[in-house]
């Protein structure tokens, strides 16, 4: 890998014919760690209030108190722990004829376009889910005025067999 071009914020084609980029990410919302967390919360508030309904009305009113409590309070701590640059991760994005590859703060993917079985769009977060045979999810995120090009290029060189699912 050439480092004539490192990664630029834009999609740029550098001279080894490779196409690179950087991309932020914020990982205080975006990590399956805070929907995670946000999912179990509501579904331990949701038990909590069917239990009370069976009770009494007083009851289902402290369900209801205790349950924003049990939501709320996690994502308010959340979001004051984790909102800001301890949690923005810059990722870099090289791709070519045959390869994509992300290197990353946590893990660095080197994946032939020819072992992807399903490519998942998500426009609204400009994001490209690409899960392989090994099932291996790799997230491709790329900037709003470059995403067309990105997405474009990755389905012209994924297997025709690949399924394609678009999202908002």
């Amino acid at each position: 890998m050439a480092e004539s071009c490192g990664y630029p914020h834009r999609v740029t084609r550098c001279d080894d014919g490779e196409y690179r980029w950087a991309y932020e990410v914020d990982m205080s919302t975006r990590g399956a760690t805070f929907g995670g967390m946000v999912k179990v919360c509501t579904v331990i508030s949701l038990a909590i209030l069917a239990v009370c309904a069976f009770i009494s009305a007083e009851m289902m009113l402290m369900a209801l108190l205790v349950g924003a409590g049990i939501v709320g309070l996690p994502a308010l701590l959340w979001a004051l722990l984790y909102r800001g640059k301890a949690a923005r991760q810059t990722m870099r994005f090289g791709m070519n004829e045959e390869r994509i590859h992300i290197p990353g703060l946590y893990r660095n993917e080197n994946t032939s376009f020819r072992d992807i079985r399903s490519v998942t769009v998500r426009r609204s977060r400009n994001l490209i889910e690409l899960r392989t045979v090994t099932l291996t999810l790799i997230q491709v995120f790329a900037p709003g005025e470059d995403y067309a090009f990105v997405r474009e290029f990755i389905l012209g060189h994924v297997p025709p067999t690949a399924e394609l699912f678009e999202e908002a």
